[in-house]
């Protein structure tokens, strides 16, 4: 079964980098990993096999006094066609997660260019690291749809 899938929108919810981060060399404390929140829209009868997932990414690199000296918050929408009793495999949506990172580190890296936090790289997803909260909210979704089409 071939799913066809497009990005239909991208954009930058939240961003904050100190431009002068060589004073707070030495002081980074933590640096966070990024955070993904997944949200996946309802049956439409109007468009039965059409389904949109906005993924959500940030970061934050944190000082040791724990002011962030960056903090950015993208969000990628995807849409994509599935019939109505077919869930999506976490393939598929793993695919998309990666593709709203990738998004997300050509931000970070325009954005910073030329700062110290060019230095810092934003990581590669890792399927085997999010397969059970991607399957959970394949399940959670799947239940929404379903309960949608009964009415």
């Amino acid at each position: 079964m071939e799913i066809k899938w497009e990005r239909t929108s991208f954009k930058v919810m939240e961003w904050l980098h100190q431009k002068d981060i060589q004073k707070t060399v030495g002081m980074i404390q933590k640096e966070h990993h990024p955070q993904y929140d997944l949200k996946f829209t309802a049956y439409n009868p109007t468009e039965p096999d059409i389904y949109y997932i906005g993924i959500t990414v940030s970061k934050g690199i944190e000082l040791s006094n724990g002011i962030f000296t960056f903090k950015g918050v993208t969000e990628s929408v995807y849409k994509f066609n599935i019939p109505r009793d077919k869930t999506p495999l976490p393939s598929l949506i793993f695919l998309f997660v990666e593709k709203a990172t990738y998004d997300f580190a050509v931000e970070y890296t325009q954005r910073v260019a030329g700062t110290a936090l060019q230095f810092h790289k934003i990581p590669i997803p890792q399927l085997a690291v999010m397969e059970k909260d991607i399957e959970d909210g394949i399940v959670d979704w799947d239940k929404n749809v379903r309960y949608i089409q009964m009415n």
